[in-house]
C-alpha cells in the first residue's frame, strides 16, 4: 500500500491540531494511506487561502511541482483542481485525499521511466484559485531567495515576479488580487474588497492614494471581519476606478505588455473620465473617432505621447483600449 504525505501551511496553531486530527480519524478508518509531513515532501499541500501573503507564494508556488489544494471559507468553484471549504470536515477532507491520490496515481502511471516522481504536476494546469495562497513558510516574517518560478507566468504582465516587495497597486493593476486588503499611511486609509468590486476610502480623490498603491503588500493586513462586513453594508466605490488608477501610476512612460507604438489602437465606448486629468477627455475624443498608433492618437489630440502610452495603460487594464 502506498503512503502519502500531506502538509498544511497557513493555518494557526489550533487548527493545525484540528486538521491533523482528522487526518487521524481517516488512518483509523481507512488505514495510514495518509500522514503528515513536510511542503518540501508532501505529495499535497494543504493551503489556508485568506492570506495577505497569498499573491507573493501562489506565484512562486505554482511552477514549482508541487501539488496545492487551496481551503477557503469561500465556496470552492467548479473548476478549482482541489479545492475544500473551511472549516474542514472530516468527509470533506477525505474527498479531497481520494481525489488527490487519483491524480497521484495518474500522474505516475503516464509519467515516463526517467520520471515517476508523484510531485509531477497533473497533465491538466491547475486553475488559478479565486483566493489568494497562504504563505508556504513557517516564519511569516521570512522571505525566500527563491528565483525560480517554471513556465507558468501571472497575467497580464508576462514577466512580472511577486515578492513582498511589490506594491499594492502593482498587485491591483495585474490583477491579482482576490482577497480584502487594508492599509493605513498618515491618516489615510484604504480597504479593499475584490469579492464586492469595492473600495473605501476617506481621499476624495484618488491622488491621494498614490503614497498607499506604492507601499509593498506587506505593509497591508486582512480587515477585521467585523469591518468588513460593515463596510459591505455601505455604499463603496467601484474597485474598477481604483484599478485604472493603480495602472495609470505604475511605470509611467511605459507601453502595457503586447501593445508597442506601431500598435493600431482605439476605443468602442466613452470611458469615465477623472476631472483631475482634464488632458484624458481630448485623448478619449480622438481615440474614439479613428483609430491610430501612438503618436498619431498624440498628433490629434495635441498632447505628448507620453501622455497617450500612459492613458493607453490605465484604459486598457479595465477593457476601454483595444487593439484594433
Amino acid at each position: 500500500m502506498n503512503t502519502y504525505l500531506l502538509a498544511l501551511c497557513g493555518f494557526d496553531e489550533d487548527e493545525t491540531a484540528r486538521i491533523k486530527a482528522l487526518l487521524a480519524q481517516i488512518q483509523s478508518i481507512s488505514g495510514n494511506r495518509w500522514q503528515s509531513g513536510d511542503p518540501s515532501s508532501a505529495e499535497l499541500v494543504l493551503v489556508d487561502t485568506d492570506s495577505v501573503w497569498g499573491h507573493m507564494d501562489w506565484l512562486r508556488m505554482q511552477g514549482s511541482g508541487r501539488r496545492l489544494a487551496a481551503c477557503s471559507h469561500a465556496r470552492p468553484r467548479h473548476d478549482d483542481a482541489l479545492a475544500i471549504q473551511s472549516p474542514v470536515t472530516v468527509l470533506a477532507l477525505q474527498t479531497l485525499l481520494a481525489q488527490a491520490e487519483s491524480m497521484i496515481q495518474a500522474s505516475a502511471t503516464s509519467a515516463s521511466p526517467a520520471f515517476t516522481s508523484p510531485l509531477r504536476r497533473a497533465s491538466k494546469p491547475f486553475r488559478p484559485l479565486p483566493f489568494a495562497v497562504h504563505r508556504l513558510l513557517k516564519d511569516r516574517n521570512t522571505t525566500t531567495d527563491e528565483t525560480s518560478t517554471g513556465d507558468a507566468k501571472p497575467a497580464p504582465v508576462a514577466d512580472a515576479t511577486a515578492s513582498s516587495n511589490t506594491s499594492l497597486g502593482s498587485l491591483l493593476h495585474r490583477g491579482q488580487l482576490s482577497t480584502a486588503f487594508q492599509i493605513t499611511l498618515e491618516g489615510r486609509h484604504l480597504t479593499i474588497d475584490p469579492n464586492t468590486e469595492q473600495f473605501w476610502t476617506d481621499a476624495a480623490s484618488l491622488k491621494p492614494l498614490a503614497p498607499l498603491l506604492a507601499l509593498p503588500v506587506d505593509r497591508c493586513s486582512r480587515p477585521d471581519t467585523e469591518k468588513l462586513e460593515a463596510l459591505r453594508k455601505t455604499k463603496g466605490q467601484r474597485l474598477a476606478r481604483l484599478k485604472w488608477f493603480a495602472a495609470f501610476i505604475q511605470s509611467p512612460g511605459v507601453l502595457p505588455s503586447g501593445i508597442g507604438v506601431s500598435t493600431i489602437l482605439h476605443m468602442d465606448r466613452w470611458p469615465e473620465i477623472e476631472r483631475e486629468y482634464p488632458r484624458h477627455f481630448r485623448i478619449a475624443t480622438a481615440l474614439m473617432k479613428q483609430p491610430g498608433t501612438v503618436k498619431q492618437i498624440a498628433q490629434r489630440a495635441k498632447v505628448d505621447e507620453t501622455d497617450i502610452i500612459d492613458f493607453v495603460r490605465a484604459y486598457q487594464a479595465i477593457g476601454f483600449v483595444v487593439e484594433e
